[in-house]
């Protein structure tokens, strides 16, 4: 499952003072273009999987799910770098704990849609 990686974003990084400086009007045709982008990331991204798996089908890979041992261990794996980072690096503290409160602050609505 692609638990680690939904669909793909691309980020753009510009210098506060830097975009400070750029007139309203540019700041909004890049979040314009920007917030494009990720549509058409998300949108292209669940298309394209199915040909995809397809093509590697025929090609003679065998597609199967990792078994919940492996996921368990990629995860618990994945907390143990988190705390690492989280406790040596404070900038990936800050980002990562913002994004923590937010993906609380979405608990309810993910158990309320879910289809399970």
């Amino acid at each position: 499952p692609g638990w680690h990686q939904r669909t793909t974003f691309t980020d753009l990084l510009i210098n506060k003072k830097a975009w400070d400086s750029i007139e309203g009007s540019q700041q909004q045709l890049i979040e314009l273009v920007c917030s494009d982008a990720v549509r058409y990331s998300t949108a292209h991204g669940l298309w394209d999987q199915p040909e995809a798996l397809q093509k590697i089908a025929a090609e003679g890979a065998s597609i199967e799910r990792l078994p919940d041992e492996v996921m368990s261990e990629l995860r618990s794996t994945w907390e143990e770098v988190v705390e690492e980072q989280m406790a040596t690096n404070e900038s990936f503290a800050r980002a990562y704990g913002s994004l923590m409160e937010f993906v609380k602050s979405q608990q309810q609505w993910n158990e309320l849609q879910r289809l399970e």
